[in-house]
């Protein structure tokens, strides 16, 4: 089966957007530990994530990447099985990274997996990243090394191996 590609509705858009803001909405409840994580965060940032401006992409990766470390630092090395927490921050990595990478958010199913979902693809498809699907398995195996950052950096570097065009190479995920 070939990877099946379908646009986002308005309506669908509407909701990841609700989603994105209920994250950071769940995400400044931390905001001091997040600011104090490994990711650099300024100081002008954590004020001004505290105060509830949207933050920028590069930004929102960053403090996904401390949220996460904080999270899994409560849980004392133990899954954290919220499927509903890791699709929530899920939708708020695809944005970011989409932005980020002036990458496009599409409903995607390919023969990796039996549902599909919300991925960032790159524009010319060799790329695809299934944002959920990676921050869950971050919240469920606490030993899985946290590369949120890391990874959007190597794809903004086009550090990745090249793909061919339309093979929706999964990258995160």
């Amino acid at each position: 089966m070939t990877p099946a590609e379908s646009k986002l509705s308005a309506a669908e858009r509407r909701q990841l957007g609700a989603k994105a803001a209920a994250a950071l909405a769940v995400m400044r409840k931390s905001a001091r530990e997040i600011a104090e994580g490994l990711a650099p965060i300024t100081a002008a940032e954590a004020e001004s994530f505290q105060r509830g401006d949207e933050p920028p992409a590069a930004l929102t990766i960053r403090l996904l990447r401390n949220y996460l470390d904080v999270r899994r630092a409560q849980a004392g090395g133990q899954p954290i099985d919220d499927e509903e927490l890791a699709y929530t921050l899920g939708y708020l990595y695809a944005d970011a990274i989409a932005k980020s990478l002036a990458w496009d958010l599409v409903f995607l199913k390919t023969t990796h997996m039996q549902n599909g979902d919300v991925a960032a693809v790159s524009p010319d498809r060799k790329y695809a990243a299934y944002p959920a699907m990676f921050i869950y398995r971050l919240l469920m195996q606490p030993d899985h090394d946290n590369t949120i950052a890391l990874s959007v950096n190597m794809l903004r570097e086009n550090a990745m191996p090249d793909a061919p065009a339309k093979s929706y190479t999964i990258v995160i995920g």
